[in-house]
C-alpha cells in the first residue's frame, strides 16, 4: 500500500523568484574592515582625550595651578576626536569641569588664599 504525501509542491512564478546575485543573502554581506579601525581610532582618540583630562582635573581639585602645556595638549586631543568624527560629550562635560575648577581656583587667589592648601582634605 502506497501513502500519498499530504504536501502539495507549489509552483513560485518565475518572476518572483529571487534572481541569484542581483539580491545578497545574509550571508554574502560584505563586512567593511574599515569600519573597525574607524572605530578603533576614535575609541582611542577619546580614552586619550579622558586620561589626560582626568590627570588635570585631578591636579586642579587639589590646588595646583593650569600650565599653557596642559590646555595645548587638551586641545589637540579634543581636535582630534572631532577630525575622527567622535562623540565629544563626555569631553565637553570634562572640560566644563576644568573650567569650574580653574575658576574657583583663581577666585582663591583673588581672596589672597592659596588654593593648594585650602583644597587640602583634613581629616577631622
Amino acid at each position: 500500500m502506497t501513502v500519498k504525501s499530504t504536501q502539495e509542491t507549489k509552483y513560485i512564478p518565475k518572476n518572483l523568484r529571487e534572481i541569484k546575485g542581483t539580491f545578497k543573502s545574509r550571508y554574502e554581506k560584505n563586512k567593511d574592515k574599515i569600519d573597525n579601525l574607524e572605530y578603533g581610532t576614535k575609541k582611542y582618540a577619546i580614552q586619550k582625550f579622558n586620561n589626560n583630562a582626568n590627570i588635570t582635573l585631578d591636579a586642579l581639585q587639589q590646588g595646583l595651578d593650569l600650565t599653557q602645556s596642559d590646555i595645548n595638549i587638551l586641545s589637540k586631543q579634543y581636535k582630534e576626536i572631532k577630525d575622527l568624527g567622535g562623540s565629544t560629550e563626555s569631553a565637553n562635560k570634562k572640560l566644563n569641569k576644568i573650567k569650574m575648577f580653574y575658576k574657583s581656583n583663581e577666585s582663591l587667589k583673588k581672596k589672597g588664599k592659596d588654593p593648594f592648601i585650602e583644597n587640602q582634605q583634613f581629616d577631622t
